[in-house]
């Protein structure tokens, strides 16, 4: 459509049909456009009539259950065209990573001899800039993804992980041999393996119901939770992991920490009680020396 021709319905409409999409992102789309139409001098005529869905405050994300993460992945694995957001999934759920670290790695930025990874390009501010550990499970999926990026013509240090498609080619830029109309580019990262993760989750939803509105930064949140749940492992090592956590995510589990605390070291009560006794056998007049 041209500029001139939008309105208010035609906004309404789109809003409709990118529902699934949540109201955060939908709100940021539509300011996207608000700010086009503006520099057009056409957003004033529109403004008045519009006003941003309602993002509920309900929490920093939402944490699975043990067997809803294995039923999500479980899911994500059974079709070819899940395979990315499968892996990137994988990698997040065991590493704390958000999609948009995972999608700007670079093969330079992987190590699996050593069996690490470094957020760089990713991460959204210096807090975010760190090296993980990859376990197990994270190690075997970024092996797959190396498999496939190198398919796609991922080799060089700078290449990306997870390529993205090439740009759209004019028949001149093609040349006479050219027949893959939707060839990698090593040189750019993937934009979003949203598509397959709306899919995944539906299908996943079937079993579990919350699955079906998961987030894919959510599986950040699960990895968060996990760790912050488990008392030997300390909030300095997860500000590591993760880059930064907030305040308001470390306020949630700070009771349940300092109740397995307060559990453990229930076992040292013993001490003065034996402490005690041994203080009765000294008679009260005697002095110590």
């Amino acid at each position: 459509m041209q500029l001139r021709n939008i309105r208010i319905g035609n906004i309404f409409a789109y809003r409709a049909s990118r529902v699934t999409a949540g109201p955060g992102l939908i709100n940021h789309e539509i300011s996207a456009l608000g700010q086009i139409l503006d520099k057009a001098g056409l957003w004033a005529a529109i403004e008045k009539f519009y006003k941003p869905l309602r993002v509920r405050k309900t929490g920093p994300g939402q944490a699975l259950l043990e067997e809803e993460a294995l039923w999500l992945l479980e899911v994500a694995s059974t079709k070819k065209r899940w395979q990315v957001a499968y892996l990137g999934s994988m990698v997040s759920a065991n590493t704390a990573c958000g999609p948009g670290e995972i999608r700007k790695l670079k093969l330079r930025d992987v190590d699996l001899h050593d069996g690490i990874i470094s957020v760089v390009e990713g991460a959204k501010n210096d807090y975010r800039v760190r090296t993980i550990p990859l376990n197990a499970d994270a190690k075997w999926a970024v092996a797959k993804l190396m498999e496939l990026a190198l398919e796609k013509g991922s080799h060089k240090p700078d290449h990306y992980l997870i390529p993205g498609r090439a740009r759209k080619l004019t028949n001149d830029q093609k040349g006479p041999g050219w027949k893959n109309k939707s060839h990698a580019d090593p040189t750019r990262p993937m934009e979003s393996w949203r598509k397959a993760w709306y899919s995944l989750r539906a299908e996943a939803g079937k079993r579990y119901p919350k699955l079906a509105s998961l987030r894919m930064y959510d599986l950040r949140h699960h990895a968060l939770t996990t760790l912050l749940e488990d008392p030997t492992v300390s909030e300095q090592t997860i500000k590591d992991i993760a880059g930064h956590v907030s305040k308001k995510i470390l306020e949630r589990y700070s009771h349940i920490r300092i109740a397995r605390k307060r559990a453990a070291l229930e076992a040292l009560e013993g001490l003065r009680k034996s402490a005690s006794t041994v203080l009765h056998l000294v008679p009260p007049k005697q002095s110590i020396q």
